[in-house]
Formats: C-alpha cells, sequence, structure tokens
C-alpha cells in the first residue's frame, strides 16, 4: 500500500521583451507500507512468514523539486534556456534484513540549451546537461541519524547535437 501526497507552485514572470524566468517547487510526503517476511524452508517446503509491516519513503520519490529557468528568444527564433534542478533525497535502494536503506542525495544539476529554426521545417539545436558534472552522493543513516556514504560516483556531462525535422508546424 503507498500514499503521495504533495503540492506544486508555479511562477513565470516576464524579465524584459526577450528574456522570461520560470520556476517551481513541489513539496511532497509519501510513503509506502511493505510486508516484512522471511523465507523458511522446513523439510523441503519453502514458506514465507509475516515478521511485520514496515513503512518507509516510498522508492524513488524526493520529498521537494525545485526547478528554475531562464529563457531568451530572440526576433529571429533563436533560443537560449539555462535549467536549474535540485531534488531532496529519494530512496534507491531498498534493505533486506537489518541492512540500512539507500538514499541518493540532493545534487544541483546546470543544463543549457541553444535552438536555432532553419526554415520552416527544421531546428538545430545544442545541449549540455549537468554542466557541473555534480558528484552523486548515495548514503544511509547509521547510528540515530548520522549519515555514511554508501558510494559517490558522477554520471558524467552529456552534449547532445540534433537537428529536428517537424512533419507538419502548421497544425493542418
Amino acid at each position: 500500500q503507498s500514499n503521495v501526497y504533495g503540492i506544486e507552485l508555479e511562477g513565470r514572470v516576464a524579465l524584459s521583451e526577450r528574456f522570461e524566468f520560470r520556476s517551481n517547487i513541489s513539496l511532497v510526503k509519501s510513503y509506502t507500507k511493505v510486508e516484512d517476511r522471511r523465507l523458511v524452508i522446513e523439510n523441503g517446503t519453502k514458506s514465507w512468514v509475516v515478521l511485520g509491516i514496515i513503512e518507509r519513503n516510498m522508492f524513488g520519490q524526493a520529498p521537494y523539486v525545485l526547478n528554475a529557468i531562464l529563457n531568451y528568444t530572440s526576433l529571429k527564433g533563436f533560443s537560449a534556456s539555462l535549467s536549474y534542478n535540485i531534488q531532496g533525497p529519494k530512496l534507491v535502494l531498498t534493505s533486506i534484513d537489518e541492512s540500512p536503506d539507500i538514499y541518493e542525495m540532493p545534487r544541483h544539476l546546470l543544463n543549457l540549451k541553444l535552438a536555432q529554426p532553419l526554415g520552416k521545417r527544421f531546428n538545430l539545436s545544442f545541449t549540455i546537461k549537468d554542466i557541473l558534472n555534480t558528484q552523486a552522493r548515495r548514503s544511509y543513516k547509521y547510528d540515530e541519524g548520522y549519515l555514511l556514504d554508501f558510494d559517490r560516483f558522477r554520471y558524467g556531462t552529456e552534449y547532445a547535437l540534433a537537428i529536428a525535422y517537424t512533419l507538419n508546424s502548421s497544425g493542418k
């Protein structure tokens, strides 16, 4: 059994004729109830014994998400977007027996997208994701909330160059 409750606030403001700022924040409370079971094998027969009910955060659900985007659009259609994202700690590995749950800790993500229309149907874009190549950190609570690292790694910065063709740009 799982439940999710939350609220999302969103805002947009024109900074000038060409610049726009957008932002949103989501606050979420989630939990899942799971049976704590143990496999028992007696005389070659397998059965599960229910030890109790565990209540924990929902897998993959962050308690908060914050996004901010600064957009620029020129008269000739060129656009540039700089975006920022951070998410709260989210459950990424669930425990077995007495092992603690593992959470991916918040990390700052900065992305850039540049786009230029090429005629009526083509669009050229260049994207850089995770410009800062921020380190991912997965941790667990130990001894009254003290955090210890399970592991640390980097996903790497991603670069993408794309040419898109629109089949029907007018909607007709």
